[in-house]
């Protein structure tokens, strides 16, 4: 009896695992790759992302609650998509800075063997 409470505890903590990590992926990783190729910094990528990712943590429930969930999911990724969104414009790091610093760097290497090439 107690072996197959054990075994009951470790599939739903494996489970609730791999939920939480793909919710986290959403939160974390969909927003990142919105801006990239949008090669812009907004708060919509964290909306959209958080939602996603609230949504999916909450899929055994009924279709209403996943909705008011997800809706929740937006509002607080609005919300802390405002903030970060502040704090990259303010330290310089935002999406268009970062490309735009990849770019120099490109331009630079460019130059620098069309240089010594010639």
């Amino acid at each position: 009896k107690k072996q197959l409470r054990w075994k009951s505890i470790l599939a739903e903590s494996g489970k609730n695992t791999l939920k939480y990590a793909v919710a986290t992926g959403f939160i974390i990783h969909l927003s990142q790759a919105i801006a990239a190729y949008r090669n812009k910094s907004s708060v919509w990528e964290y909306a959209v992302s958080t939602s996603l990712g609230v949504g999916v943590l909450n899929l055994g429930h009924n279709l209403k609650h996943c909705a008011r969930m997800s809706l929740f999911g937006a509002v607080v990724g609005t919300v802390g998509g405002y903030v970060v969104c502040q704090f990259l414009d303010g330290s310089g790091v935002n999406q268009e800075q970062k490309y735009l610093g990849w770019l120099r760097h490109q331009w630079r290497e460019q130059k620098h063997m069309k240089q010594t090439f010639e």
